[in-house]
């Protein structure tokens, strides 16, 4: 159901709902936002209202001032509302505006919102949310994602081309991204051309229909369908499509579709075919390989019988091959593209995780002057540092981190934890405390710390 306008409104709701205006208006905020957030529990599809309240949340978050405001505290209301979000979204948004009553600038509560919102088809709704999750954190990647699709769902080609765009620049070599533009584009394309044809006095409204079929099919590709029969048929006429004239583009659609069905091994072969080609070096490409062969180690998995006596021994033979495989592609596709640094990124990990600290360090060492991942390399760095007991060197990445992120979430606390670990080894028992009670603010239940905190009071 789409959003109502003022004029569909019951009149005691709009009565009340300018009621709530007056109350901004005298700068009576608590009181607006009691009346706006009453309106939308009683009309949730009221676009309005819901302008209106995020303004004056955003008006009462601005009036806050001193050191408290700025300590983000985990939202009851938003824990609440991602559990009730797939079984009652219309609940999941009124506790996720009560989040918002306390804190504007939660974009948390504005995705959660957003996804309970597109549930309800409230699509104005979930862009308006998504729009203000953006604007606080312009360079989430899954954010921008988000939004785009809402503008899609909500037919703003224009908007989403734009931030698409922008994002492609930031990641050239997503191919998720890479995959949704080209996706947008031929929509775009195939829904626009036929009506364009009979505003010019061309065609007839059954091309126009037609074209119509043709987007509503690539829309159900795009959206990536995961009904067998549909699939099978699309895989089908890709298929066809190859064999009358084989390309790149063709082989690569079918490899895609076949990703889809979970048919790896056939999506791999033409993976590598079109790998092979003259020119057709892609880091984008070289990842979906490397995810068919993960993905075929998965399947290899469960395929095996856990009632079996050498169910064990199977099982771990399979994950030492799967770990192999991913360490030494890794390394393979940083020799191919040495300077893809989110690429050095992922070979540190591997590295760390594997035991193989000063290689991980390397690694670690380059991948940090990419934005995308600067704060996590630190994180790492200091955690190398730390295995091989170079305490001082192992701070010294974790401040940095810690100075340069700007959002209050788990990984701020992951970085404060495992800063405060580290000042204890270094028996600076006094420091490491004051970072344990950072997080004992925020979230009493992470790890151990109520017990560190605790345990430092009664001490």
């Amino acid at each position: 159901m789409p959003e109502k306008q003022t004029t569909e409104i019951p009149r005691p709701l709009r009565d009340l709902y300018e009621k709530g205006k007056q109350a901004v208006a005298r700068d009576n905020l608590d009181y607006a936002l009691d009346i706006f957030l009453d309106v939308l529990n009683k009309e949730p599809a009221f676009l309005e209202c819901r302008q209106a309240l995020r303004k004056a949340q955003v008006q009462k978050s601005g009036q806050k001032k001193g050191l408290f405001s700025k300590i983000k505290k985990p939202s009851p209301f938003l824990a609440k509302a991602k559990m009730v979000v797939g079984k009652n979204p219309r609940e999941a948004m009124s506790l996720c505006e009560k989040a918002l009553n306390a804190d504007a600038q939660n974009s948390a509560a504005h995705r959660c919102l957003a996804e309970a919102a597109l549930a309800e088809d409230f699509i104005e709704t979930a862009i308006l949310s998504l729009e203000f999750a953006r604007g606080i954190e312009p360079n989430d990647r899954d954010i921008a994602v988000e939004l785009t699709e809402a503008y899609i769902a909500g037919r703003q080609g224009d908007k989403a081309d734009a931030v698409l765009s922008e994002q492609l620049r930031k990641n050239p070599n997503d191919p998720e991204l890479q995959k949704k533009y080209r996706d947008l584009s031929a929509e775009r394309t195939l829904g626009e051309k036929g009506y364009e044809k009979l505003a010019e006095g061309e065609g007839s409204f059954r091309d126009a229909l037609k074209d119509q079929d043709e987007a509503t099919k690539l829309e159900q590709e795009a959206r990536g369908y995961k009904d067998e029969e549909t699939l099978e048929k699309m895989a089908e006429e890709a298929y066809e499509a190859l064999q009358a004239e084989p390309s790149i583009q063709s082989a690569r659609k079918y490899a895609d579709i076949c990703y889809e069905m979970k048919d790896f091994a056939t999506a791999l072969k033409y993976y590598k075919q079109i790998l092979q080609q003259p020119g057709a070096s892609d880091p984008a490409l070289d990842k979906l390989v490397s995810q068919c062969q993960l993905r075929a180690f998965e399947k290899e998995k469960r395929d095996l019988d856990p009632e079996g006596e050498d169910y064990m021994a199977r099982l771990e033979d399979v994950e030492k091959r799967k770990a192999s495989f991913q360490l030494e592609d890794a390394k393979k596709r940083v020799d191919r593209y040495p300077n893809e640094l989110g690429l050095r990124y992922d070979l540190g990990v591997l590295f760390f995780k594997t035991e193989k600290f000063t290689e991980a360090i390397k690694e670690f060492q380059r991948s940090q002057k990419d934005g995308k991942n600067r704060i996590r390399s630190l994180f790492y760095l200091g955690q190398c540092f730390a295995k091989k007991k170079m305490y001082d060197m192992a701070a010294k990445q974790l401040e940095t981190a810690i100075e340069e992120k700007k959002v209050q979430d788990e990984e701020t606390k992951d970085l404060i934890y495992t800063y405060g670990c580290i000042l204890e080894e270094m028996d600076k028992r006094e420091q490491a405390i004051e970072q344990f009670k950072k997080i004992y603010e925020m979230d009493i239940g992470y790890k151990d710390v109520a017990d560190k905190v605790d345990a430092y009071y009664s001490g």
